[in-house]
Order: C-alpha cells, then structure tokens, then sequence
C-alpha cells in the first residue's frame, strides 16, 4: 500500500496515516487474493515479481515453537540462497526477559542482478541511520530527519567500441525496442532510457524484447550500467546468443 507524505508530516503523524490505511485494508481481507489479483492486472514476467518488487515485514512476536514431549525446540534460521524479490528487508524486535524493548535486528536480501554486495550493505547502513534518526525524534517532520550524505555514483564499465555495421542497422533496431518499451515515438542514440521515464520493470521488458527480436542475451546490470541506445547496441557486439524459446510440441 502506498504511504501519504504529503505535508510532510511528523514520523508520529505518518504512523497515524499508515494505521489507518492498514485499518481500512483490513477491512477487506475476506476478499479472495486472486479477486485482487485480477483487479489489478500486472503484466507477467519471470524476472520479477508481478505485484511488487521490495518487501519490508517487522516480525514483533516471538517465533511460535512447537511443543514436543520430551523434546525441546528451538528456532534455527535458514539462509536463503535466492531472493524472491528486488530487495527484502526482514526486521524483528529484541526485548529483555522482562519485556524492555532492546532495539531492532534485521537482514537485507538483494537480487545480485541489480545490486553488488557493497551496495547492499550501503543501503542497510543508510536504512538504520534513517531510522535511528526517526526513533531519537519522532515529532519531527519526516523530511527534516538526517539521511545519508549525497554519494558520487561510480563510474560504470566502459563499453565496447560499436562495431561496424553498416547502416547502423543493430543501434536502429536497439532504438526502436527503446521507442517501444518506453512508449515513445522515437529515441536518439544517446537518449537517457531512464531520464525518458524507464525503470527497473521496463528493463526486464526491453531485455525481453531484445532477446526475442535480437537474438542477444543481456543482463538486467548491464542496462543500468549503459541506458542508452547507442551504448547497448555496443554491448550486442560481445554478448552471448539468448537461449531458445522453448514451444509447445505440435499434438500428433
């Protein structure tokens, strides 16, 4: 669901506003999920996943454990070798034997696709620093709380040099795909995928496409990394030939 910051409100006030939507959803959960799912629609794809793409839980109950005669239970955390999603982030509280609240700890999961490790741990460092802010001063205005310093983003890989091709015939099939994905009537060489309104669920989409229309395997960091026609027609020089696409065999 989404959250309202409009205002700016205080953290206390925001927390007001999300209860009340959690509320008024709630009031709702007798209705099927595949009825939702329905409604909404999403487009399909197996690089993601089609509702939603970062996931944020707080568990703050104990794990409940099971009660075994002559036995004793204890929970033993899993790790998971995959992740479902973008990014996850799962936070549970801490508190004392008597009941003293002890803090938060959590785990950020990441879709090594997008992220590399260093960002990843930057982006859990800068979560708790957000959040230490907010707990020392909840009236304060959300906008208003310490954030994390502006970083220089690091300079992506070079790109190979375009090989000939005569008559541009790859760039003009790249920026067409451009065009398509981004529902635009033309895109330029150089034209910015993102700064024409792309993000990460169109780029699954424009990976698709190329590999269906190109015959070319590209990886989702790739396109991050060189967002614009003439860069990725590029990168088309030494990428790998895509997998076939399996089909259903004709009924004897």
């Amino acid at each position: 669901m989404r959250t309202d910051l409009s205002g700016d409100p205080a953290f206390t006030d925001l927390l007001a506003r999300v209860r009340e939507s959690d509320l008024a959803a709630y009031a709702h959960q007798d209705v099927p999920f595949e009825r939702v799912v329905l409604g909404v629609n999403p487009e399909r794809s197996l690089a993601r996943h089609p509702l939603f793409q970062v996931l944020l839980q707080v568990q703050n109950e104990p794990p409940a454990l099971p009660r075994l005669t002559g036995l004793t239970a204890q929970p033993h955390p899993v790790e998971w070798a995959v992740s479902k999603f973008d990014l996850g982030v799962d936070l549970g509280e801490q508190r004392a034997a008597d009941g003293t609240p002890l803090g938060l700890t959590g785990e950020l999961t990441y879709a090594t696709e997008l992220f590399d490790h260093a960002s990843a741990e930057r982006l859990a460092a800068d979560l708790a620093l957000v959040l230490r802010g907010l707990a020392a001063a909840p009236e304060r205005a959300v906008g208003s709380v310490d954030g994390p310093a502006p970083r220089t983003a690091a300079a992506a890989p070079a790109a190979p040099e375009p090989a000939a091709d005569p008559g541009g015939s790859t760039e003009d099939r790249v920026r067409a795909l451009y065009a398509e994905v981004l529902d635009r009537d033309e895109v330029g060489p150089d034209d910015n995928f993102f700064a024409l309104g792309g993000h990460s669920l169109l780029v699954t989409r424009l990976i698709s496409r190329i590999r269906a229309e190109l015959g070319r395997e590209l990886k989702i960091r790739q396109l991050f990394q060189h967002p614009t026609p003439a860069r990725t027609a590029a990168l088309l020089t030494d990428a790998p030939k895509a997998r076939p696409t399996l089909r259903r065999a004709a009924d004897a």
